[in-house]
């Protein structure tokens, strides 16, 4: 939440390939009605070759720490072979900052006092996630 503004991460993974950010007016829609205030295109590159999609956001003062994975999904439910994540910083549709980090699929993240936490997803259900911490900032 931003405000009254609920803000949703489209992951651009499958075909499409396409980021979003998501603006919600979140009294409208408890309202009843859609709420949709804008849909904006985020480009995010690639890893080795793959592209990343949003895997998870939290905000950061006026913008969003978002984490992202590059994996090369035949869709949007299937997982794919992965090549890297990365976190980075959005403001408005602008990438202020993305840095990849470590082998490990980062599918979540928070900041929680002054350290940045991060939890993976191995795609193996006989896997536990992985949780990360760092300090924040970075």
């Amino acid at each position: 939440m931003a405000g009254d503004v609920l803000r949703l991460m489209s992951r651009g993974n499958g075909p499409a390939g396409r980021n979003a950010v998501i603006d919600v007016d979140a009294v409208a829609l408890l309202a009843g009605g859609d709420g949709l205030r804008r849909v904006t295109p985020v480009e995010l590159g690639e890893l080795e070759g793959v592209r990343l999609g949003f895997t998870d956001a939290t905000p950061a003062g006026d913008a969003l720490l978002f984490s992202a994975a590059a994996e090369a999904s035949p869709d949007t439910y299937q997982d794919g072979p992965f090549a890297g994540s990365a976190i980075g910083l959005l403001d408005g549709a602008t990438v202020r900052w993305l840095r990849p980090v470590g082998p490990e699929k980062i599918e979540g993240l928070t900041r929680w006092d002054d350290e940045l936490l991060l939890v993976s997803d191995a795609d193996d259900r006989s896997r536990r996630a992985g949780l990360y911490r760092t300090p924040w900032p970075l």
